[in-house]
């Protein structure tokens, strides 16, 4: 019965954190940077998304991972610790947040903090190849 009551009370507390993700979206401007989360940290989709976004988009590239040694290890093999162009924060952070709820582009493999649904000036991509069209 604990168990279930727990079960239950955690289902609530994502439902609720989901929408005010969603909530605070609509609420703030965009700013110009892209967020990318993928889990676990070295997934593909993810991976890449943070290698060709640094490349070509000239904005800030946030990363949100589980593990932060390992995404920094990965930038470091890429080239791309140290250039100030991918910012590697932890998933369960504020500044991770933050992060997402006022990007111009979010980009997600796993959903996001809830998962919300998009909404408009934000552009929401989902990258896992179990998804919907890209």
């Amino acid at each position: 019965m604990a168990t279930e009551l727990r079960g239950t009370m955690r289902w609530r507390l994502r439902i609720l954190l989901r929408d005010a993700v969603r909530l605070v979206m609509r609420l703030t401007p965009s700013r110009p940077y892209v967020v990318v989360s993928g889990m676990p940290t070295t997934e593909g989709n993810a991976t890449e998304m943070v290698r060709a976004t640094a490349r070509r988009y000239a904005g800030r590239v946030y990363w949100l991972v589980a593990d932060v040694p390992v995404a920094q290890r990965l930038l470091l093999a890429d080239r791309l610790a140290g250039s100030g162009r991918v910012h590697v924060l932890a998933h369960r952070s504020l500044s991770a947040v933050l992060r997402v709820v006022t990007a111009e582009v979010l980009m997600f493999t796993h959903g996001v903090f809830g998962n919300p649904a998009p909404v408009k000036r934000k552009t929401m991509v989902n990258l896992w190849h179990g998804g919907a069209f890209k």
